[in-house]
């Protein structure tokens, strides 16, 4: 449109989109019949118009005609007005499609397979790796698939649609991804199909869970178009919804799954020490019976060599204590050892088995654990408030255990009542040396009437200051009370949860508000702390306490304290606090000590069904207190962890009491440590005071690769304390290392993708089609019927008119 147009029609200042195309638009033009209707309407008006100019007057018949046409056009200007002209500009606009990119980082892909040579050939096309027998890990398989110079998958996907890169496993994280720069014949570089260093999604998830990936990806793109998606993993799914769900997903949008199996699909060859159990606390000169659990596949008919060995902790030399000859039946098998130690210390007692020709993963060979060998039994305080069944059976459980020694102490019993446990006492501690004698204080709902404000802080000194671990069970009669009395304050700092006295008080009556049982349902947490493990396998673990019975009576607990792990929650949605579900089970560390918590004394009832659960349970809880007080007494640097065995990939707290020269707590605002991994390199990381609590540091540490690790703390203090841990892969990664290429393909093929082994990865770029969509956009309308130039045409014809008639003196 040219620049006279533009100020004529008032338009100077409008901006045209480059590359639009211009056209006009009738804003007001009628539709259908009354279209139709309109022009006969104006048809009509001009033939009046000439009828009537025609009659008019006696003036020369060409004035009257020209005067007619003046006054029609005046009508047409009119009718133009009406019709809203309006200028319209259309621009082509490109809408991008999307194409998702789904990366599996979970710890599954750090394991490390054979390539045959059919097999080789396909995996260096794809990524330029040449496997040379060497076991190569999943990772590195995707890393080189996706960086491979010669292949391009990611910048030949980009060409075509928009990337969106995801890594999954629990934890779904978008992958930021810039294409690859022109290449430069001149510049040095890698040698084409040679991956670069680094992977693309480092292993670190615990499971498995595409259906997050997937679900997070599709609301991601919202209402637009996805050209295809392609996920790289091997299948091991062990979280989330099944492939058909995925499957239904996917189908609902209309999108294809094209899908790369990383991985062997072959039965592999493996050896795996499951477990090594045995106590965790033996008296000297008792024998120890281990047992250890061993699982094999693809091996099955050939001879092996296990060993139990033993190593003192802070010394380099290991003892190897048995030797046996296993047949490998495929399957898991389990194994029996006896042994003696000979003096007290603390210990790591491993199993491990030769890594095979052929396995698929070597870390999984070996299991450990710590025992500490004492020669002192765990001498325990039995506080209850009245004879419960919880006080009976867990009373006679502790006195019936030989490396344990019970003074027990009912405080409803008669004065002249002759108090049981098998070393007997006639009256409570007083005294804050009283309360050095026990490792261990039990408390089943107390009467405050003998626990004011300051037997209180003795005990929190006894449990801060000298490693002693307590274990309180609230109970109907006197725990509401004991929190309101005087000493409530003092009870505060020293439990992991914070009670909610408002709704003790409402509920009351003996558990009559209580009618029905309700389970109580363990957190994650709780399954990985030293009490709530009821079994090394964790999907075992949770199935033991899904079959526990209920509780009909609980301690109302507004939530946890802030430094605690809640163990087990109330199942009844009905019972929330201020942080959900009400916390039934609880634990934390208290300067050198440790506190559980349980807010019912009705755990008695797991008995009807589950013994030894029972048992385990509260053995487990009374080992896990005695802890702080096995490593603390007067040393001045404590390692408090919760566990001697990690999973791979898990951040570990580590937690650490400190004492100064002088033996006051240390207040310096970080202290040094030092991780030494299994190969013998050093890192070292940080403790940091925590704030309001001198003495008490935390770090966070996350190991690498699987094996034994040495926490050291206190170098060059004069006191070095150190901690030896096991780092172990993930059940649920590892039990079946195989890639799952029957779902895979399922996957594929049921919603129109496709399945791609290593030598067909090339092709993928040309299976995913361009999807993108040319529209026309239509910038919004601009108004010409009140234009200058419309204005003035109106008024002109009007004056020509007039000025006509003046002149030719018609009327």
């Amino acid at each position: 449109m040219t620049e006279f147009w533009r100020r004529f029609l008032g338009i100077e200042d409008l901006v045209v989109p480059e590359g639009a195309h211009t056209r006009l638009e009738l804003g007001g033009l009628p539709s259908s019949t009354w279209a139709l209707g309109a022009v006969v309407l104006i048809t009509i008006l001009l033939g009046v118009v000439f009828w009537i100019y025609r009659r008019e007057g006696e003036a020369p018949a060409w004035k009257r005609m020209s005067l007619a046409v003046v006054r029609c056009l005046v009508i047409l200007t009119l009718a133009l007005v009406l019709l809203e002209p309006n200028l319209v500009f259309d621009v082509e606009r490109t809408l991008e499609a999307t194409t998702v990119v789904l990366v599996d980082d979970s710890q599954s892909m750090s394991i490390r397979d054979r390539y045959d040579a059919e097999s080789a050939v396909g995996l260096q096309a794809a990524t330029g790796i040449q496997a040379g027998g060497d076991r190569v890990p999943r990772s590195r398989v995707i890393t080189g698939i996706l960086r491979n110079d010669e292949l391009k998958i990611l910048d030949r996907l980009a060409e075509k649609n928009r990337l969106r890169i995801y890594s999954f496993s629990e934890v779904i994280a978008p992958i930021e991804w810039e294409p690859s720069p022109p290449a430069d014949a001149d510049a040095p570089g890698k040698s084409p199909g040679e991956p670069s260093s680094g992977d693309f999604a480092p292993p670190r998830g615990q499971v498995t869970n595409l259906a997050r990936g997937v679900r997070r990806a599709l609301e991601d793109l919202g209402g637009r178009t996805a050209s295809g998606i392609l996920i790289l993993t091997d299948g091991k799914l062990n979280e989330g919804e099944p492939i058909p769900d995925i499957v239904g997903a996917l189908q609902n949008r209309g999108i294809p799954a094209h899908v790369i199996g990383i991985g062997n699909p072959l039965p592999p060859k493996n050896i795996r020490v499951d477990a090594i159990l045995a106590s965790e606390r033996v008296f000297a000169k008792d024998p120890v019976i281990f047992e250890v659990h061993v699982s094999s596949q693809g091996l099955e008919g050939q001879r092996v060599i296990g060993e139990l060995t033993r190593v003192e902790e802070g010394q380099d030399t290991e003892e190897v204590l048995e030797s046996v000859e296993i047949e490998l039946g495929g399957g898991e098998q389990s194994l029996r050892f006896r042994s003696i130690p000979d003096r007290a210390g603390r210990f790591r007692y491993s199993f491990r088995i030769p890594t095979e020709e052929g396995e698929v993963i070597e870390e999984d060979n070996n299991r450990s654990m710590r025992i500490v060998v004492v020669d002192d039994v765990i001498k325990i305080l039995f506080i209850a408030g009245g004879p419960s069944f919880e006080y009976r059976f867990l009373k006679n459980l502790l006195v019936r255990d030989p490396t344990v020694q019970v003074s027990a102490w009912l405080q409803s019993a008669d004065v002249d009542w002759l108090q049981e446990g098998n070393a007997r006492i006639h009256r409570l501690p007083i005294k804050e040396e009283e309360f050095r004698a026990y490792d261990v204080i039990v408390m089943i709902d107390p009467d405050p009437l003998e626990i004011d404000v300051t037997w209180v802080r003795h005990l929190r000194a006894f449990v801060s200051d000298h490693g002693g671990g307590l274990l309180f069970i609230a109970g109907e009669k006197n725990t509401l009370n004991l929190l309101r009395s005087s000493a409530g304050e003092d009870w505060k700092p020293l439990l992991p949860v914070r009670p909610d006295l408002v709704a003790a008080e409402r509920a009351g009556g003996f558990g009559k508000t209580y009618p029905d049982p309700w389970p109580i349902h363990v957190t994650p947490e709780g399954l990985d702390h030293a009490v709530g493990m009821l079994d090394k396998d964790r999907g075992k673990a949770e199935a033991i306490w899904r079959s526990l019975p209920g509780i009909y009576w609980h301690f109302p607990i507004a939530k946890g304290s802030p430094a605690a792990t809640v163990l087990a929650r109330h199942s009844d949605p009905r019972q929330r606090g201020s942080d959900g579900l009400r916390p039934v089970l609880a634990s934390q560390r208290y300067g050198a000590g440790r506190v559980v918590f349980s807010a019912t004394d009705e755990l008695w009832r797991w008995r009807s069904v589950a013994e030894e659960v029972y048992n385990r349970f509260w053995m487990q809880s009374i080992r896990y207190l005695v802890g702080g007080r096995l490593l603390g007494g007067k040393r001045r640097v404590t390692v408090l962890l919760d566990s001697d065995s990690y999973p791979l990939g898990r951040p570990i707290v580590v937690p650490a009491k400190i004492l100064d020269r002088n033996y006051a707590p240390l207040e310096s605002p970080e202290v040094a440590a030092t991780l030494r991994g299994p190969s013998g390199d050093e890192r070292p990381f940080p403790l940091r005071l925590q704030k309001g609590r001198p003495g008490d540091y935390s770090g966070i540490v996350i190991p690498s690769v699987p094996g034994v690790y040495e926490i050291r703390i206190g170098e060059g203090s004069g006191e070095v304390a150190v901690e030896t841990i096991t780092v172990e892969l993930p059940n649920l990664e590892f039990q079946e290392p195989r890639m799952a290429e029957g779902e895979l393909r399922e996957l594929a093929e049921s919603t129109g993708g496709r399945y791609y082994t290593l030598s067909e990865v090339g092709e993928i770029p040309d299976a995913i089609p361009d999807r993108r969509e040319t529209v026309l956009v239509s910038s919004a309308p601009t108004a010409l019927w009140d234009s200058p130039a419309i204005l003035a045409a109106l008024a002109g014809l009007l004056i020509l008119e007039w000025f006509f008639r003046k002149r030719n003196q018609m009327a």
